[in-house]
């Protein structure tokens, strides 16, 4: 390290420390790295004292100590410069005590003492700064803006540091320096363009001061002792020369023009080599190597060049300054690439004994976690890149590396929690998207599986596990975390869809998932097989858990996913299968189904005779299991497409086989049981769900298909009575929300049929209630439709308030589609309408003190919201409008109006503006504030003159037998024409011709007053304007008269001292 250093030219003979020039007689010290140590400080000053060296050498070596972590030694030599220069140079010298001072204090900041000390130095040098040099105390207050910004991550404080720095280049506009500082304060504010400005602008006046060097050069007596001091300059303007070209390569990278980036830092090095150089170029390699085109060969010439830059760069890089902890840190980047994982993991501990800055020391964290991380070490990595984040918040790369390992060691709560940070800072980078996808998909899984097997202990208890059924649980599942699951599934969704059209986004209304549901396929990018096969996982999940509405879109996606990638998975092409039942693409599905069926069954025919050849080991097994069972799922896939399809008797032979292979298998029996119910084998199809009952006890599905079955046959009794007998059989199925579901529809049907038999007065049923609110309280989304008609039912037999509640559940847990947001808030809104107006009722009156405002602003958003999903039903537009009209919200109400009537475009809706129009009118004209105001009069003239003409023309249409009135709305038409002819409009012409007069004489009144305000302002001003003037003539006449007095006195002093009269 001998070589990295400067010298510093001496004017006598010295033998410590000096190395010969060319001329013998001319003689310089030469300070490298190895000699800036504290035990040389002392004889260092005392060259520098002997030698009377520049202030600008005392502070090169101040800082050149500083820079290698000795903070005592600089600050005793820029005490001592301040001893010997303090009359002279204060600006450079007076700012490099401050910032010195300033730095230490960012240090110290959590050691209050030391942290204040240091802060009270600063300021007292930067005055002194001031007072000395704006130029250097401009440079100064940059800095010091500069390292709040590091410290709080405030952009403020980056403004600030700019406006420092643009007065010192206005100030001198020939220092280098603040022009260099500037652009970087661009960079750090990403405006790269505008950087490489500013940097272009510091390497044209490097060069043009280097030229000037040159020709000094030439022209200077080679014995001239400036010679020494040229040579040094010139060295450090090539240096400054070569770190600018660098600085704009970067900023070039950073904007995207990967070739000029390459082509300046080639300049750069060729100038002068630098280890930042090298590194750059070889960044720019390793972006040409990962970022190829489509028809990337590993063998390409251009390939193996670009390989072999890359290295070479590295270790460039890593050679010419092998100490600096960043070059070792990219050297174990390096290695770790090339494969070399144990040299690299050596390296990294001998790092860890140094003294890192926090920046590096999260690098070095991060690399050691990728170490282990490597080695499956799950702990210790996630250690390490715990370690890495807490030293630096914001480094992304190792945050996601740490998602990766958490749901690699099943710590998926670790992993959602920085996967959101990481959505919230990088929420457009596609890994990011993926992998949060990922982890949200994990999650659900993992939640789905937790309460399956949580369920299974719990009946476990007092049960053996050979009565379990499990083709039940999904209910059971529902209950108790299908919101938390479908949340994170449709999490996932979202993050893949933003994957997926990020490229082709465009701003839309539209919902999240409703470009989804139309299959609008044109913007979404299918290359990412991995992000695809997530895709289609979540909506499997999705769809399985009753959101049908998903199918048409799994469909689509599996058709592109076969279209596009080859995969054999039995599994994923039986979903395929099952999804196309799901949306009733039968004999597409019963192809792939058979296809599959016969795939799998010459599979398991090869595996039964090497089985009955070999010995079979667990591991055989287990797989030879899983086979069968997929098989088998296959299989009755297969027959339930072809009963779709209406192959019943091939359906029929199929589940037959089934049942008779394996009578435990739930599936076939009820199958078979619907299929005799169809044929109206009643007798068979109650068979078949006693054997269910007998193999698997537990299981709800034969109480509920015999229930089903009986209420098609009318017979609510029994199957009231079969559920209940579940209910008692079966405990945890009390909390069934389908059970509860049909337990209430049957009784509610009953209910009807009971008096339509006896002609009896209907009584609802309060049982039927109680099972109600039990279904809704626990609503799973098949049942969505179920739970909604029974809030129906419910506020039909004037239950408001039950029914609202029902509805406010159902709103919450399922406003997901369209179509169902417009169901829930339109009965929402009748409802809440219905209970507004029932407390307006008194005496079969309406009462208006009685209006509840916060009930009718609700009662609104509930309307508004489903126009908002619905706008073409006309039923709805009638429902609101009558709201509007009841509460007295006439100006809304007729906006309303004009609204429906632009959309339908019939005249029942203009008959109802003349409707809501008089009666706004005739309550307009009870309003004392609104018959004083000309405006409101005007408006209710136009009103009126709107309801004859429009009143006429219905009136004419009607006696040419075109209407659309009944006798009794022509009545009523004709009422109100009479009143608005007969007595509105008179009354409102006669009264507007005062009123305008009146508001005449008002406003001629108000501008009266307006000016003599004005005028008494202005007299008011004047006289102290007046004021003003006189004060400051007695001012100058007191001046004058003390300036007078001065004098005088002046020379009577004089003339006493001096004994002679003073001079005029």
């Amino acid at each position: 390290m001998a070589d990295i250093g400067f010298g510093i030219p001496l004017q006598s003979n010295l033998n410590k420390f000096n190395h010969d020039l060319e001329d013998v007689s001319k003689k310089c010290v030469w300070f490298s790295q190895d000699d800036l140590v504290p035990t040389n400080l002392e004889a260092i000053k005392e060259i520098l004292r002997l030698e009377k060296t520049p202030l600008r050498y005392w502070l090169l070596l101040a800082f050149s100590y500083k820079s290698l972590g000795h903070s005592e030694s600089s600050d005793s030599l820029l005490k001592d410069s301040e001893t010997l220069f303090a009359n002279e140079q204060g600006g450079p010298l007076y700012s490099s005590l401050a910032y010195h001072n300033l730095t230490q204090a960012y240090q110290f900041k959590n050691e209050e003492d030391r942290h204040t000390k240091y802060m009270d130095w600063t300021n007292h040098y930067a005055r002194k700064t001031e007072g000395a040099s704006m130029y250097h105390f401009y440079l100064l207050k940059g800095h010091q803006h500069l390292l709040n910004f590091t410290r709080e991550k405030n952009f403020e404080y980056l403004s600030s540091a700019r406006t420092m720095f643009q007065h010192a280049i206005n100030l001198n506009n020939t220092k280098i320096i603040p022009v260099i500082l500037f652009g970087n304060i661009m960079a750090m504010c990403s405006n790269y363009q505008m950087a490489s400005v500013y940097y272009l602008k510091a390497l044209l006046m490097t060069t043009y001061y280097l030229s000037m060097v040159d020709n000094y050069f030439k022209i200077a007596d080679e014995s001239n002792e400036i010679m020494f001091e040229l040579s040094l300059a010139r060295s450090q303007l090539i240096w400054l020369k070569s770190l600018l070209l660098f600085a704009i390569a970067s900023c070039q990278f950073s904007l995207g023009d990967i070739e000029s980036a390459n082509t300046l830092v080639e300049k750069s090095i060729s100038v002068m080599p630098m280890s930042i150089s090298y590194r750059l170029l070889s960044s720019i390699n390793s972006y040409k190597l990962t970022h190829y085109k489509d028809d990337f060969d590993e063998n390409d010439p251009d390939t193996q060049r670009l390989f072999q830059e890359y290295t070479k760069t590295c270790l460039l890089c890593y050679n010419l300054d092998k100490a600096n902890p960043l070059n070792q840190l990219q050297m174990c980047e390096f290695l770790f690439h090339k494969g070399e994982v144990e040299e690299c993991a050596k390296k990294l501990q001998d790092l860890q004994k140094l003294n890192l800055p926090y920046n590096l020391r999260s690098e070095l964290e991060y690399q050691l976690g990728r170490i282990e991380h490597f080695k499956e070490n799950y702990t210790e990595a996630l250690s390490h890149y715990i370690n890495a984040i807490s030293l630096k918040s914001d480094f992304m790369v190792a945050r996601l590396q740490l998602i990766k390992v958490a749901a690699g060691s099943s710590d998926l709560g670790l992993a959602r929690e920085h996967c959101d940070f990481l959505l919230q800072c990088l929420h457009k980078v596609p890994i990011v998207l993926k992998v949060s996808a990922y982890v949200y998909l994990c999650s659900a899984r993992e939640a789905l599986e937790t309460n399956r097997w949580e369920m299974l202990k719990l009946e476990s208890v007092n049960k053996s596990q050979n009565q379990l059924d499990i083709s039940c649980m999904f209910h059971t599942v529902q209950q108790g975390m299908g919101r938390l699951i479908d949340e994170r599934l449709l999490k996932a969704v979202s993050l893949l869809d933003d994957l997926m059209t990020m490229e082709n986004t465009n701003e839309n209304d539209e919902e999240p998932f409703e470009t989804l549901r139309m299959g609008n396929k044109d913007k979404t990018d299918f290359s990412d097989p991995l992000a695809l096969e997530y895709y289609i996982r979540c909506l499997e999940m999705l769809v399985s858990r009753g959101r049908e509405y998903f199918c048409p879109t799994l469909k689509c996606y599996y058709s592109e996913y076969f279209k596009l990638y080859r995969n054999e998975s039995p599994q994923f092409n039986n979903n395929f299968g099952v999804i196309l039942m799901y949306t009733r693409d039968y004999a597409k599905a019963c192809k792939i189904l058979q296809d599959l069926n016969e795939k799998l069954l010459v599979g398991s025919n090869q595996t039964t005779e090497l089985n009955n050849t070999n010995a079979i080991s667990s591991n055989s097994s287990n797989e030879d299991l899983a086979k069968m069972t997929m098989a088998l799922t296959v299989r009755f896939n297969y027959a339930l497409a072809l009963e779709f399809t209406g192959q019943f008797s091939k359906a029929n032979k199929i589940y037959s086989a089934l049942t008779r292979e394996y009578p435990r298998y739930t599936p076939p029996w009820l199958r078979k049981s619907i299929m005799a119910f169809k044929k109206c084998d009643y007798e068979n199809s109650v068979r078949y769900l006693d054997q269910v009952k007998r193999v698997h006890p537990l299981s709800c599905e034969p109480y509920l298909l015999r229930a089903y079955h009986l209420g098609r046959l009318k017979s609510f009794d029994e199957a009231i009575h079969e559920i209940r007998k579940m209910f008692r059989a079966i405990p945890v199925s009390t909390y069934d929300p389908y059970a509860n579901t049909l337990l209430a529809s049957l009784l509610i049907r009953k209910s009807y049929k009971l008096p339509q038999t006896a002609g009896t007065q209907q009584i609802f049923p309060k049982e039927a209630m109680q099972y109600a609110k039990i279904a809704i309280k626990r609503p799973s989304v098949c049942n969505f439709y179920a739970a909604n008609c029974i809030a129906v039912l419910l506020a039909l037999n004037k239950n408001l308030k039950a029914s609202y509640e029902s509805f406010l559940l159902l709103l919450e847990s399922l406003s997901v589609t369209s179509h169902m947001k417009l169901l829930v808030n339109k009965n929402m809104g009748l409802v809440s309408a219905a209970i507004t107006l029932a407390f307006m009722t008194t005496d079969k009156k309406f009462d208006r003190n009685k209006l509840n405002k916060l009930k009718v602003a609700k009662t609104q958003q509930y309307f508004q919201t489903a126009i908002s999903n619905g706008k073409m039903d006309k039923n709805l537009y009638i429902c609101y409008i009558r709201f509007l009209f009841d509460v007295q919200k006439y100006e809304e109400c007729i906006s309303m109006v004009e609204t429906a009537k632009l959309i339908f475009q019939d005249d029942v809706f203009a008959y109802n503006q003349v409707i809501v129009t008089d009666s706004m009118i005739c309550t307009y004209l009870r309003d004392a504030e609104k018959t004083n105001s000309v405006v409101e009069m005007n408006n209710m003239l136009s009103g009126c003159r709107f309801i004859t003409s429009t009143g006429d023309y219905f009136l004419a249409m009607n006696q040419r037998g075109h209407g659309f009135m009944t006798p009794e709305m022509c009545n009523k038409l004709k009422q109100i024409l009479s009143r608005i002819k007969t007595k509105v409009m008179p009354h409102i012409t006669s009264t507007l011709p005062h009123l305008e007069k009146e508001c005449e004489n008002k406003q001629k009144a108000r501008e009266k007053r307006l000016q003599l305000q004005l005028s008494i302002q202005q007299a008011q001003e004047a006289k102290k304007r007046q004021m003003e003037e006189e004060r400051m003539k007695a001012a100058e006449a007191d001046e004058a008269l003390s300036q007078q007095l001065l004098k005088e006195a002046s020379e009577i002093a004089s003339e006493i001292l001096t004994g002679k009269a003073p001079q005029p």
